[in-house]
Protein backbone atom coordinates (compact mmCIF):
# COMPACT_ATOMS: atom_id res chain seq x y z
CA UNK A 1 0.00 0.00 0.00
CA UNK A 2 1.11 3.51 -0.59
CA UNK A 3 1.25 6.47 1.84
CA UNK A 4 -1.25 8.43 0.38
CA UNK A 5 -3.78 5.17 0.68
CA UNK A 6 -3.05 5.29 4.38
CA UNK A 7 -2.79 8.99 4.80
CA UNK A 8 -6.42 8.99 2.91
CA UNK A 9 -7.68 6.52 5.08
CA UNK A 10 -6.55 8.04 8.40
CA UNK A 11 -8.28 11.52 7.02
CA UNK A 12 -11.57 9.80 6.74
CA UNK A 13 -11.67 7.89 9.82
CA UNK A 14 -10.57 10.97 11.81
CA UNK A 15 -13.17 13.11 10.22
CA UNK A 16 -15.73 10.83 11.31
CA UNK A 17 -19.01 11.99 13.30
CA UNK A 18 -18.23 10.16 16.82
CA UNK A 19 -20.95 7.12 16.81
CA UNK A 20 -24.01 7.45 18.98
CA UNK A 21 -25.93 4.78 20.29
CA UNK A 22 -29.83 4.40 19.07
CA UNK A 23 -32.25 5.30 21.98
CA UNK A 24 -33.74 1.80 23.62
CA UNK A 25 -37.50 2.33 24.17
CA UNK A 26 -38.81 -0.29 26.58
CA UNK A 27 -42.52 0.52 27.11
CA UNK A 28 -45.99 -0.88 27.98
CA UNK A 29 -48.71 0.36 26.42
CA UNK A 30 -52.08 0.64 28.32
CA UNK A 31 -55.53 2.00 27.60
CA UNK A 32 -57.36 4.51 29.76
CA UNK A 33 -58.15 2.40 32.68
CA UNK A 34 -54.89 1.26 32.94
CA UNK A 35 -55.04 -2.41 31.95
CA UNK A 36 -51.79 -3.41 29.57
CA UNK A 37 -52.34 -3.75 26.02
CA UNK A 38 -48.83 -5.05 25.08
CA UNK A 39 -44.88 -4.13 25.48
CA UNK A 40 -42.89 -2.74 22.82
CA UNK A 41 -39.32 -0.93 22.13
CA UNK A 42 -40.90 0.84 19.43
CA UNK A 43 -41.61 4.46 19.64
CA UNK A 44 -45.79 3.87 18.76
CA UNK A 45 -48.76 6.54 19.25
CA UNK A 46 -50.35 5.74 22.32
CA UNK A 47 -50.70 6.01 26.19
CA UNK A 48 -47.99 4.06 27.40
CA UNK A 49 -45.22 4.48 30.69
CA UNK A 50 -41.38 3.57 29.90
CA UNK A 51 -40.57 0.26 31.93
CA UNK A 52 -37.12 -1.03 33.53
CA UNK A 53 -35.38 -4.32 31.73
CA UNK A 54 -36.87 -6.55 34.15
CA UNK A 55 -40.35 -5.27 33.59
CA UNK A 56 -40.01 -5.79 29.62
CA UNK A 57 -38.39 -8.88 29.50
CA UNK A 58 -40.98 -10.45 31.99
CA UNK A 59 -43.73 -9.08 30.14
CA UNK A 60 -45.78 -9.43 33.28
CA UNK A 61 -50.02 -9.04 31.94
CA UNK A 62 -51.03 -8.94 36.06
CA UNK A 63 -49.93 -5.37 36.31
CA UNK A 64 -51.71 -2.14 35.93
CA UNK A 65 -50.70 1.48 35.52
CA UNK A 66 -51.78 3.66 37.94
CA UNK A 67 -50.93 7.55 38.32
CA UNK A 68 -48.72 6.63 35.95
CA UNK A 69 -47.06 3.70 37.98
CA UNK A 70 -46.78 0.27 37.18
CA UNK A 71 -48.47 -2.35 40.23
CA UNK A 72 -48.45 -5.60 40.47
CA UNK A 73 -51.89 -6.83 40.58
CA UNK A 74 -52.80 -10.41 42.82
CA UNK A 75 -54.48 -12.72 40.79
CA UNK A 76 -56.54 -13.50 44.08
CA UNK A 77 -57.75 -10.06 44.34
CA UNK A 78 -59.69 -9.30 41.30
CA UNK A 79 -63.10 -9.49 39.80
CA UNK A 80 -64.15 -9.26 36.95
CA UNK A 81 -67.62 -7.99 35.31
CA UNK A 82 -69.23 -7.45 31.97
CA UNK A 83 -70.94 -4.13 31.76
CA UNK A 84 -72.49 -2.05 29.66
CA UNK A 85 -69.95 0.84 28.29
CA UNK A 86 -69.12 2.61 25.72
CA UNK A 87 -66.88 1.92 23.50
CA UNK A 88 -67.33 -1.88 23.65
CA UNK A 89 -68.17 -4.73 21.78
CA UNK A 90 -71.92 -4.38 20.29
CA UNK A 91 -74.34 -7.22 21.35
CA UNK A 92 -78.01 -7.68 20.91
CA UNK A 93 -80.08 -5.87 23.45
CA UNK A 94 -81.90 -9.21 24.51
CA UNK A 95 -79.04 -11.59 24.27
CA UNK A 96 -75.71 -10.51 25.24
CA UNK A 97 -74.38 -13.73 23.86
CA UNK A 98 -74.89 -12.69 20.42
CA UNK A 99 -72.85 -10.19 18.92
CA UNK A 100 -74.52 -7.90 16.22
CA UNK A 101 -73.25 -5.32 13.83
CA UNK A 102 -72.55 -1.66 14.98
CA UNK A 103 -75.34 -0.27 12.32
CA UNK A 104 -77.99 -2.43 13.98
CA UNK A 105 -79.57 -1.74 17.37
CA UNK A 106 -77.15 -2.65 20.17
CA UNK A 107 -75.96 -2.64 23.58
CA UNK A 108 -72.22 -2.21 24.16
CA UNK A 109 -70.22 -3.97 26.51
CA UNK A 110 -66.97 -4.21 27.99
CA UNK A 111 -65.07 -6.67 31.22
CA UNK A 112 -64.28 -4.42 33.87
CA UNK A 113 -62.03 -5.26 36.32
CA UNK A 114 -62.22 -4.88 39.54
CA UNK A 115 -58.87 -4.56 42.02
CA UNK A 116 -59.17 -4.78 45.21
CA UNK A 117 -55.11 -3.82 45.80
Amino acid sequence: MSNETIDNFWAVFNNLPPYEPPIIFRRLYHDAQGMPLFYTMENLPGLYIDVDPIAYVTASMMVRVIAGQLVKIDIHSQSKKLVPISPGTCCDPQDICVVVDAMQIHTQWSLKNYDTN
